[in-house]
């Protein structure tokens, strides 16, 4: 099910929680609990962003950022810190977005490789949404060599994935197994083909996406019920991109429904016709 997938892979992991230990190297009486639920909230945040449940994927985000704060764990911190940039970015509410990423700006150049190239990933999509193309791709290429280094894989194909990559990465994000991942790829997939003339390879990459999309709510399904729709009615099939045009307008509600009530009219502005990551 989506749900175990998406615990098992967040896309923004950046390692383990820390385990606070006594002077034996055990686990240290009431810590490991704390470190395990500190974590726990962070993780459930994230696992509330890929469903589209912003209100809550904030709320989780906030607790561990205290939680983090109050351990004095730099590392946490931010980590929880771009997962709450990467959930402004998802909102719209880009320059609220931008401020976060920079006030994270001393701890991300002490931090591991990961969360370095997690934040140059985040320049490069706040540089895509103004429209510096140079920009975003100095950031992207920046973030491929900082994920390289980590030798994580999730977040070398994640930088693709994102920075525009095409060609292996259909069968590395099929082999991966990471849900949001392979969605995110599909999205992109189909998204380059309408853009290319090609509605028979969008709709071909829709047929990959709908048996991902029954595990549960996703937090981009209207955008890929939105190019399956246009691509179907390209092909005279208007019956089903009637039945796409319905589950993309139901997704949208229910994202919108969900969203805290201070970002709705941003997030309304950007997504109500189009497809913008």
């Amino acid at each position: 099910p989506l749900v175990v997938a998406l615990l098992g892979e967040p896309l923004l992991q950046v390692g383990p929680a820390v385990e606070v230990v006594d002077h034996r190297g055990l686990p240290a009486p009431g810590h490991q609990e704390h470190v395990r639920d500190t974590g726990r909230g962070r993780h459930l945040g994230e696992l509330e962003r890929m469903q589209g449940h912003y209100a809550a994927a904030l709320a989780h985000a906030a607790k561990a950022a205290v939680s983090f704060r109050d351990r004095e764990d730099a590392r946490g911190q931010v980590d929880v810190g771009l997962l709450q940039v990467q959930l402004l970015l998802d909102l719209h509410a880009d320059a609220d977005a931008a401020r976060a990423l920079s006030a994270l700006g001393p701890a991300l150049a002490k931090a591991p490789s990961e969360q370095q190239a997690a934040a140059a990933m985040l320049e490069g999509q706040l540089s895509a949404r103004r429209g510096d193309a140079g920009a975003a791709r100095r950031h992207f290429a920046d973030a491929a060599r900082r994920a390289r280094g980590s030798g994580v894989l999730a977040l070398q194909l994640q930088v693709a994935v994102h920075g525009g990559g095409t060609g292996e990465l259909e069968t590395q994000t099929a082999i991966l197994g990471n849900v949001p991942l392979r969605l995110d790829w599909l999205e992109r997939t189909m998204a380059r083909a309408l853009d290319g003339g090609d509605t028979g390879g969008a709709v071909a990459a829709y047929r990959k996406v709908q048996p991902l999309l029954r595990a549960g709510d996703y937090r981009r399904a209207w955008a890929l019920h939105r190019l399956a729709a246009r691509a179907l009615a390209a092909e005279g099939r208007h019956q089903e991109a009637r039945v796409a045009a319905a589950a993309a307008s139901r997704s949208w509600d229910a994202v919108l429904a969900q969203l805290p009530a201070e970002r709705r009219e941003a997030f309304r502005r950007a997504t109500t016709s189009g497809t913008t990551p």
